[in-house]
């Protein structure tokens, strides 16, 4: 078994690559913002993440990131320990270039973390996207900030 290492530094994450059981393929679809069709037929559904669902806020927008992140491109396509969900799915990460998809996802806050044991290879690093996802306010995790007071003059002087 021919075992390629690569290493991704842009987001700091070094995986290998099994030449059996990865591979690439060429998204044609997007489902919604964690599962998307490849040129095979076959529906792959990103490891480790959740997004929303149709009739969820922000459903259309997760959907859309994906969308413009992986249609039509070439992807890699990497296995943990379990090839198939219980809907038939192919359970994978997912790379393009050098953008990891399933924490790209999460640290622009159209995703949340879902750990799938036994396939937790990255959930230290999808809580940390998650952790920066909630610091910065973004996506489904933006919260607006209270509307500014409107002040009379009075209650810029003072009642005094």
């Amino acid at each position: 078994m021919l075992v390629v290492a690569l290493a991704l530094v842009a987001v700091g994450v070094t995986f290998l690559v099994n030449q059996k059981t990865d591979k690439t393929a060429t998204v044609t679809a997007i489902i919604d913002g964690d599962t998307f069709v490849i040129d095979s037929g076959e529906s792959v559904r990103l490891i480790g993440i959740d997004s929303p669902e149709r009739g969820d806020p922000y459903y259309f927008e997760a959907r859309d990131k994906l969308s413009s992140l992986v249609k039509n491109e070439t992807v890699l396509l990497v296995r943990d320990k379990e090839n198939k969900d219980q809907y038939g799915r192919l359970l994978r990460y997912v790379w393009r270039s050098n953008i990891f998809i399933n924490a790209e996802m999460v640290s622009s806050g159209y995703a949340t973390v879902y750990p799938y044991p036994p396939n937790l290879k990255y959930s230290d690093m999808f809580d940390d996207c998650q952790s920066e996802a909630i610091n910065s306010n973004i996506g489904i995790w933006y919260k607006p900030r209270e509307p500014l007071k409107k002040m009379s003059l009075e209650d810029f002087l003072g009642n005094d």
